[in-house]
């Protein structure tokens, strides 16, 4: 309900309500009309809210102006991905050392995408340039790797 529509409701109900304790007689009749026209007056108040996120009103801003659970999201997502990327690091250093390749894995890039991480690149770093190295490196990295991330290799 937009801002407008809800001040003329309110308006219509409360001149309503103001005509009808006019012409009822004082007693009973009154006093329920009076308790009557109450609910009916905070409902038309709480209209607004019914279709509101609560926990998104309530919720502070960060300094750069988004709400604290999207900073919050938004650091998660960063530590999560960064530890992804660090351990891909990892598993494929030890994969080198273990095979005798000399090179070494100097960036893993990747994006999370709703639940899933996704590797798009992977930059690997040799001692020398060499052709076999460099396909055994992406046999390797082919092996241990989902998807089809982009490889890529400098050497000597």
């Amino acid at each position: 309900m937009k801002m407008k529509q809800w001040l003329i409701s309110i308006i219509a109900v409360s001149v309503s309500a103001g005509i009808i304790e006019l012409l009822l007689p004082s007693g009973k009749t009154k006093k329920t009309f009076y308790v009557v026209s109450g609910i009916v007056m905070m409902y038309v108040f709480l209209i607004p809210l019914k279709n509101t996120d609560i926990n998104a009103v309530f919720e502070p801003f960060t300094s750069d102006g988004k709400r604290e659970s999207e900073s919050l999201q938004s650091q998660y997502d960063m530590t999560v991905t960064g530890a992804f990327e660090r351990g891909v690091m990892n598993t494929l250093n030890e994969s080198f050392k273990a095979e005798n390749i000399q090179a070494v894995c100097k960036k893993v890039e990747c994006e999370r995408v709703k639940d899933e991480i996704h590797i798009r690149t992977i930059t690997v770093r040799t001692e020398k340039s060499d052709k076999a190295a460099e396909k055994r490196i992406r046999e390797m990295i082919g092996e241990k790797i989902k998807g089809n991330p982009k490889i890529e290799i400098t050497g000597g």
